[in-house]
């Protein structure tokens, strides 16, 4: 449903998914940023594809829905969301996304750090 071609023919299916991008992505970002399996590389290349085919369906939608979704992971400070956020309406510059998706799996394992440095004050 997320390929670019399928998604435009499909328009009921592309209403429902457009409304719910703002939840998809929360959902998405906050798993990445709380679960330790995510940051794996075969659970991360999962959830960065996902979240780069979204965005290749849904050009006009996502970049609104992204950041509304991104608003909701409050375990991630804002200067973080705000940089993935760029990433990703930066991956077309990135010339092979393999390398797209390194960078932003630099990006989760700085998310997944700041939490345990949060948590870990909170605990101390």
């Amino acid at each position: 449903l997320v390929l670019v071609d399928e998604a435009w023919h499909l328009r009921e299916h592309r209403e429902a998914l457009a409304a719910a991008l703002p939840a998809l992505s929360a959902a998405v970002c906050r798993a990445v940023a709380v679960q330790e399996r995510l940051i794996s590389w075969e659970g991360f290349i999962e959830a960065s594809e996902l979240l780069y085919r979204l965005a290749d369906a849904f050009p006009a939608e996502m970049p609104g829905a992204f950041a509304a979704g991104l608003a909701q992971v409050v375990e991630v400070p804002d200067w973080s969301r705000a940089r993935f956020q760029h990433h990703l309406e930066g991956r077309a510059a990135w010339p092979r996304r393999s390398a797209w998706i390194c960078e932003a799996h630099q990006i989760a394992q700085e998310w997944q750090r700041e939490r345990r440095q949060t948590t870990g004050r909170a605990c101390a």
